[in-house]
């Protein structure tokens, strides 16, 4: 464990979601919705996917939880959470 070290925890499983696939996915969640494409913003670097690979040798990270499953849990937790009652 390095000083700094930078640790990404995603789930990182052999599906790849691009960020229109993750819309779509909230979408169906939700049961509505839109998606408007605009042209990338060149002040953006474009990237690979992100790698666990530190989070899993360094922390025993193992995550469980799929993209799908994580985004239900998460609506579901939002969509019943009295603090966002409060503020929406």
């Amino acid at each position: 464990r390095g000083k700094n070290k930078i640790y990404n925890i995603t789930r990182c499983n052999e599906t790849i979601y691009t960020l229109l696939d993750a819309a779509k996915l909230i979408i169906d969640i939700v049961g509505s919705g839109s998606i408007k494409i605009e042209d990338k913003d060149n002040n953006f670097p474009s990237r690979g996917r992100l790698s666990i690979n530190n989070a899993v040798n360094d922390l025993n990270y193992n995550p469980i939880i799929n993209v799908k499953d994580g985004f239900e849990h998460y609506y579901n937790w939002f969509t019943n959470s009295e603090f966002w009652k409060k503020k929406i």
